[in-house]
């Protein structure tokens, strides 16, 4: 980002413009709260590596228009997966990018995969669940299943220990190893035994792929264009770990964000791999509404640091 000529003779004075800052909303200040308390926990644990991220998150910074020096007031974002002022744009931009690939499925079904709950957190079940369901997805049925599918990693606690599971939209018309499909002349009872039979089979093949007992739920998603796909893919895109549940776990939290931190948490493959860009939201460019420039901000701190390289180079 360059500076213009311009920036020397109209820097940042008493008379430069100001974005007026948006008012907060009620959630806004709830989840910063959070954050506060999260803080507090992480620094209770000595876990000085995430408490140095998310301490600045909030913190008061601003902009500067190179061409003008209009000064536009923001706010720092340690941009962490589990940070609970963080997560709502984070998981927005994640929905912009996984949306339009859920919805172009053509028998889209959501699956949950569990695992039992894990008392100690000294292992990394994050990364030893991401590989099981690798372990999975390289199955001869399962491809001969699934077309492809989105796949998005959430851990919970609720005082039972640490629950790992991942929550997976699939194009798939069937799911099963050797169950065949029912046919419509079935009556409702027969149906419904020939799911269960097949949702065992299943949960049989992911109790093998993690060596420990789990269990597999199966549901067929909204068909596309009826409007409720977009709440199935936010079912899979939203949190990793609700931030704002942090502060309520009487357990240590720092190994867990630690994992989170580590671990790729969504994931995409068989034919939804390699489209995201297909999906993409066009980026927002920030202009500046005194002089119409796209993009030529850069922080004041960075404006003070020129002023007082010029300085010295002058004094020299």
């Amino acid at each position: 980002m360059g500076l213009s000529s311009k920036l020397e003779t109209h820097a940042i004075t008493s008379h430069a413009h100001t974005r007026a800052p948006r008012p907060k909303s009620e959630s806004r200040l709830a989840a910063e709260k959070s954050r506060q308390k999260l803080l507090e926990k992480l620094e209770n644990e000595g876990a000085d590596d995430l408490t140095r991220a998310l301490a600045k998150c909030g913190q008061a910074d601003a902009l500067v228009c190179t061409c003008c020096g209009e000064k536009w007031d923001i706010v720092k974002r340690c941009n962490r997966k589990w940070c609970p002022a963080c997560q709502r744009a984070l998981a927005t931009r994640a929905s912009l990018r996984y949306t339009g690939i859920c919805e172009s499925f053509s028998w889209p079904l959501f699956v949950t995969f569990t695992v039992k709950n894990l008392p100690d957190p000294s292992l990394d079940f994050v990364r030893a669940l991401r590989r099981s369901f690798g372990k999975l997805r390289r199955l001869r049925w399962w491809n001969k299943c699934v077309t492809g599918g989105v796949a998005g990693i959430e851990v919970t606690n609720t005082g039972k220990g640490w629950h790992p599971h991942i929550h997976a939209l699939l194009d798939c018309k069937w799911l099963s190893v050797t169950t065949t499909p029912p046919a419509s002349h079935l009556s409702r009872e027969q149906k419904k035994a020939r799911f269960t039979r097949a949702t065992k089979e299943v949960q049989e093949q992911w109790a093998l792929c993690t060596g420990v007992k789990s269990s597999v739920k199966i549901k067929r998603a909204s068909a596309r264009g009826n409007g409720r796909d977009r709440s199935i893919a936010s079912e899979i895109i939203k949190y990793s770990v609700k931030g704002s549940d942090l502060v309520d776990i009487p357990d240590d939290v720092a190994p867990v964000l630690r994992m989170l931190d580590g671990t790729r948490l969504l994931t995409s493959f068989g034919s939804a791999y390699g489209h995201l860009r297909d999906w993409d939201a066009p980026k927002q460019i920030s202009t500046c509404s005194t002089c119409g420039s796209h993009g030529q901000w850069t922080t004041i701190n960075s404006v003070d640091g020129i002023f007082r390289d010029a300085a010295r180079a002058r004094r020299r």
